[in-house]
């Protein structure tokens, strides 16, 4: 089925959204116009659900006023993307990525690829164990290449697909930090999906400036007036370099990071305000790594913000001890790794909440088309969870 690209824009508002299907895949596409903006990826396991879904999105879209442009179809973002691949330098990254599609040792090459993602000593180890888990490299108008979880962890046998956009090779506008810069030389925008849970670095604009992916300023001006007035006042723009999740990071020009760059912090898409900023000793490429690898690895410590604790929990903190009222709770023990697993069904939802004993860990909440449907895929994961050792516990 052909693409579907809807509009919408009003104030200072102007986004895009485009869908399309791909067999049993629902994919969309959104952002700010003029930028490539995030991707996200649903797996319905059926044609007709997949269809359904479609419809349903559609359907809220225009339901909140977003206009469907006839023959736009993402034809434009595609053009900007088939220029960005025009070689430069003697075409020297395409050829970049054509050895990675070729390595025989790949999460050696990747490594040495991805190196720039490193601003400190102790990334290195991170990278490293981040690349083993790599499969596979393709080159075409995007570097493509797929990591697999390993065993022991939270999504053990999930497949990652992480593009990568051609460089930036123009001037950068001067608010741009050094290390977004060093990033966009090398790739100009990356994400990464598998599980819903997309991860996206935007890059810059064609101009050189700063850009951001759906995050509207009036949200932070809901969530931290005090600091959306500075922002006005000192004419500051307002950016989410990163989107992850279905929430945002974003730069604060207001407090330095050791590297002299703007911090960044990460927003809730639910509101509230800005978290405490990620480790001051990272750039945006530090802190995406951290994100990608946290992802893949499925170890959640990799999110962690300044003055948050690396503890895994003590006799004082039973968050994760014990089971949510009405859920079923599983635990898994073994060569040191201690990990709980719930789930509770509620109507046509479930929710998921997992990590390591002692701990909230986290959650995820899922919706479907009825009871059953939700009932049917908690018995399934039910099943995938026992058949990997955990135990149901009382």
């Amino acid at each position: 089925m052909s693409k579907r690209y809807f509009e919408f824009s009003e104030g200072t508002s102007n986004k895009f959204w485009e869908v399309w299907l791909e067999g049993v895949e629902v994919h969309t596409r959104y952002g700010k116009i003029g930028t490539e903006g995030q991707r996200t990826l649903k797996d319905e396991g059926s044609a007709e659900k997949a269809q359904k879904l479609f419809d349903k999105l559609v359907r809220e879209k225009t339901g909140k006023g977003y206009e469907e442009k006839a023959g736009a179809g993402g034809a434009a973002p595609a053009a900007k993307a088939e220029k960005a691949a025009a070689p430069s330098k003697g075409g020297d990254f395409k050829a970049a990525w054509k050895v990675l599609e070729t390595a025989k040792d790949l999460p050696a090459a990747l490594e040495a690829h991805l190196s720039f993602l490193c601003d400190t000593a102790g990334c290195k180890p991170l990278l490293k164990k981040l690349c083993a888990t790599a499969t596979s490299a393709k080159a075409g108008d995007q570097l493509t290449v797929v990591f697999t979880s390993p065993d022991g962890t939270e999504f053990e046998g999930t497949e990652w697909t992480l593009e990568a956009s051609p460089p930036y090779t123009g001037p950068f506008d001067k608010l741009v930090p050094k290390s977004h810069q060093r990033f966009s030389q090398h790739h100009n925008g990356m994400s990464l999906e598998g599980l819903d849970v997309p991860l996206g670095f935007v890059g810059v604009s064609d101009d050189g400036s700063l850009t951001g992916s759906a995050f509207e300023s009036e949200w932070l001006e809901e969530g931290e007036p005090e600091i959306y007035e500075k922002f006005q006042e000192k004419d500051l723009p307002i950016v989410d370099p990163i989107g992850h999740h279905q929430d945002f990071v974003l730069y604060n020009f207001l407090k330095k990071t050791k590297l002299g760059e703007p911090v960044l912090q990460y927003m809730s898409h639910e509101g509230g305000g800005l978290d405490a900023p990620y480790d001051t000793s990272l750039g945006i490429t530090g802190v995406f790594l951290r994100l990608l690898a946290s992802d893949v690895l499925g170890d959640r410590d990799l999110e962690k913000k300044e003055g948050e604790s690396g503890d895994d929990g003590d006799d004082d903190d039973e968050g994760g001890s014990e089971a949510s009222e009405g859920a079923r709770r599983f635990e898994f023990s073994e060569d040191g790794s201690n990990k709980f697993w719930e789930i509770s069904v509620d109507g046509a939802t479930h929710t998921v909440r997992y990590g390591k004993i002692g701990t909230d860990g986290q959650s995820k909440t899922k919706e479907f088309d009825d009871d059953e449907a939700a009932a049917a895929d908690a018995e399934k994961l039910i099943k995938e969870k026992t058949k990997k050792g955990y135990a149901e516990v009382e």
